[in-house]
């Protein structure tokens, strides 16, 4: 059954409920609905607006409303968010929609483009973790981007709140990886051991709480869950972190551990992007 909303007699939304099945259901709808129209209102164009298509403004809905993300820059090239905590990048095994999906509906409705629209995930970061992804729009694009990840010619910068200990203010963390596929974790191995790959990472003490010390971290090698296990073998595990070793779960499965900054030369005009991201609001326990 299709629900038609209007407001002060003017139709708003024409949709049909089913459609917003993976959008978290109807009340999000009308909420959303509602939010537009007052936004419409406040701003003295709803005269100008007869008739919103739903199916060309549900992954604006979806991308802004939803608040997985928040869009940090986008040109022809590239397209950069900044990722809430809990939202899976890629497929996984749980089902649930993931960024990428959600980035392709908002490329393919924000532009009218008919058929499938490429977008390439050139980083990746846990589901757990929040912060910058980059997603390249073309192929071209996407194989220069990997270049320059693989050249290690990109800046990354993280924000990590770890449980309390007495660590040095500053220092360099140099360990050697091996990840387990079947568990989904990485162990710290020997540097001789097969196929163990060399974990880099530089961390400053910026702020000290009273369970917690905040990090400023910036990676230098990007290994699979490299800063998670690091700080466990340094005995400082990640606020939340359980699967490294966190005396506590947070209450929505996130751990405090965020992307707050990259810096690259864009691949095809060679400009020198330095791009930030803020936390969540809850990534600091108010304690």
């Amino acid at each position: 059954m299709g629900i038609t909303l209007s407001f002060g007699g003017v139709i708003i939304l024409v949709f049909e409920p089913t459609i917003f099945s993976d959008l978290g259901g109807v009340y999000f709808a009308l909420l959303a609905a509602f939010s537009i129209a007052v936004s419409l209102l406040f701003m003295k164009k709803l005269e100008n607006i007869k008739v919103f298509d739903l199916q060309a403004w549900i992954a604006f809905i979806s991308f802004i409303f939803l608040a997985i993300v928040s869009l940090i820059f986008e040109d022809n090239h590239l397209l950069i968010v900044g990722k809430k905590p809990t939202v899976p990048v890629q497929s996984d095994i749980s089902g649930d929609k993931c960024l990428l999906e959600f980035s392709k509906e908002y490329l393919k409705k924000r532009y009218k483009k008919k058929g499938n629209v490429f977008l390439g995930l050139v980083n990746r970061i846990d589901r757990p973790t929040s912060g910058l992804v980059i997603m390249a729009k073309t192929s071209k694009c996407l194989s220069r981007m990997n270049e320059i990840i693989r050249l290690r010619k990109i800046k990354k910068k993280y924000l990590a709140l770890v449980e309390k200990k007495n660590i040095k203010k500053e220092g360099v963390l140099r360990h050697f990886l091996k990840k387990n596929s079947k568990k989904n974790k990485s162990f710290i191995v020997d540097e001789i051991s097969k196929n163990a790959k060399e974990a880099i990472l530089e961390y400053k003490i910026i702020k000290t709480l009273r369970n917690y010390l905040l990090l400023d971290i910036l990676l230098i090698t990007g290994r699979h869950h490299q800063i998670r296990v690091q700080f466990s073998e340094l005995g400082t595990p990640i606020r939340g972190d359980i699967k490294y070793g966190a005396k506590r779960p947070l209450h929505d499965k996130s751990i405090s551990l965020h992307s707050k900054e990259i810096e690259f030369e864009h691949p095809v005009n060679k400009e020198i992007l330095v791009l930030k991201c803020d936390p969540p609001d809850e990534f600091i326990p108010k304690i």
